[in-house]
C-alpha cells in the first residue's frame, strides 16, 4: 500500500514500484532513523535501486499492509510539489 505523498515522491524522482519493492527486501534498516509518535513506527530502508539511484524507503507496519510513506533519492535533490 502505498500512501498518497509516497506515490508523488516516487513520481517526482522516478522510482517505481519495483524498485520500491526491491528495496523493502533487500536493503538495509537505518536504525538512526526508526521514528515512533502517536500514529505508529516508521522505518527507513535504504539501498540502490536497478539505475543506481542510492534511495530511502519509509514504511510504517499497520494492521494487515505496510504502507510505504515516502521515497527519497539521498543523492540528489529532484524538484516536486506534493503539498
Amino acid at each position: 500500500m502505498y500512501s498518497r505523498h509516497a506515490k508523488c515522491r516516487m513520481g517526482c524522482r522516478q522510482i517505481d514500484k519495483e524498485e520500491v519493492q526491491d528495496i523493502l527486501v533487500n536493503g538495509k534498516i537505518n536504525f538512526q532513523r526508526v521514528e515512533e509518535d502517536a500514529e505508529g513506527i516508521t522505518y527507513p530502508i535504504e539501498g540502490l535501486t536497478k539505475d543506481r539511484q542510492y534511495v530511502r524507503i519509509v514504511y510504517a507496519p499497520k494492521p494487515g499492509a505496510i504502507v510505504v510513506v515516502t521515497a527519497i533519492d539521498l543523492e540528489k535533490e529532484w524538484p516536486c510539489d506534493c503539498n
